[in-house]
């Protein structure tokens, strides 16, 4: 290999190591001095949520939340929607394959105050094969919704942690 090629290598190589050391990344659950981000999400209460998927949504995210015995600093109530609509017809024009679709607005407050910290609106999808047997289908519906609600807790866990993260 050519000194040229060989000082080409070099300076590539650490102006990708100077391009990577600023980029900014910081990990949300990462070792930091400030664990600001993990410890805020201890100290939210969510609020009731009505029919199934709503108590599997609000338990999926006391898990997640650990909020067991904490001060509550937050409240998180949740406005949520769920539909189903069929994807795919078979030729002789039956439901073959759906989706469902969560919709969650959420709403992150203080005990007493009206005006929202932090509102946004998280979606999750999942699919239903519409099978043969009535019984099949149904537990595949019940399997399609928990794998919705546990990736709809998880993105609003995600998206509170980096709230309190980029909070000042």
């Amino acid at each position: 290999m050519s000194l040229l090629k060989r000082l080409f290598l070099v300076f590539g190589l650490l102006a990708v190591a100077g391009l990577q050391s600023g980029c900014g990344f910081q990990p949300v659950y990462g070792d930091r001095s400030n664990q600001q981000s993990a410890s805020e999400l201890q100290h939210i209460s969510v609020g009731l949520l009505e029919d199934r998927v709503g108590h599997r949504l609000r338990d999926e995210l006391h898990r997640l939340l650990n909020s067991d015995g904490q001060a509550v600093r937050y409240h998180l109530a949740i406005n949520l929607a769920n539909r189903s609509t069929v994807t795919a017809v078979d030729r002789d024009s039956s439901d073959r394959r759906s989706n469902l679709r969560l919709v969650a607005a959420i709403n992150l407050t203080e005990p007493g105050a009206e005006a929202p910290l932090y509102q946004t609106t998280v979606i999750s999808d999942a699919g239903i094969d519409q099978l043969p047997s009535d019984f099949a289908t149904l537990v595949a519906e019940d399997a399609a919704e928990r794998r919705a609600v546990e990736r709809l807790a998880r993105d609003i866990r995600q998206r509170l942690a980096l709230y309190f993260a980029r909070r000042p």
